[in-house]
Order: C-alpha cells, then structure tokens, then sequence
C-alpha cells in the first residue's frame, strides 16, 4: 500500500533540476497509478510555476488516459 506521504515525497522531488530524478518520479507514479491522481490534483492548484504545472497535467493526463484506454482494450 502507498502512503501519502510517498506521493507527497515524490511531488516534492518533480522540482527537482535533474531530469533522470524528474523521470524517476514520473515512472514511480506511474506505477501507483490513479491512485495518486487526487494529491497531483492537489498540489497542482497549490502551486505557481508554469512549468510545474505543465508537468503535473502531463502526469494526470499519462495516469488517467493510460487508464481510460485500458478499460477499451
């Protein structure tokens, strides 16, 4: 089982400049799924960046879409 407290670990970490820790973020929460869509939902109306952002709907999107398609398979 995840913890919020994970996800709110990994939030933190997509600011990070590194791209290889921001794709490790994506993939980890990729794997947890739709699950972690509530607190990306969250943190995204919480913050102020653009890019930040744009990052964070990208995550929802690939989360929810991947999920969506599935269902169609």
């Amino acid at each position: 089982m995840t913890s919020k407290t994970e996800i709110e670990s990994l939030l933190f970490l997509m600011d990070d400049p590194d791209p290889f820790v921001q794709q490790s973020v994506e993939s980890r929460l990729q794997e947890l799924g739709e699950k972690a869509v509530p607190l990306l939902d969250e943190y995204r109306s919480e913050i102020n960046g653009e890019d930040a952002k744009n990052r964070v709907n990208d995550v929802i999107h690939k989360l929810t879409f991947d999920n969506l398609e599935s269902d169609f398979i």
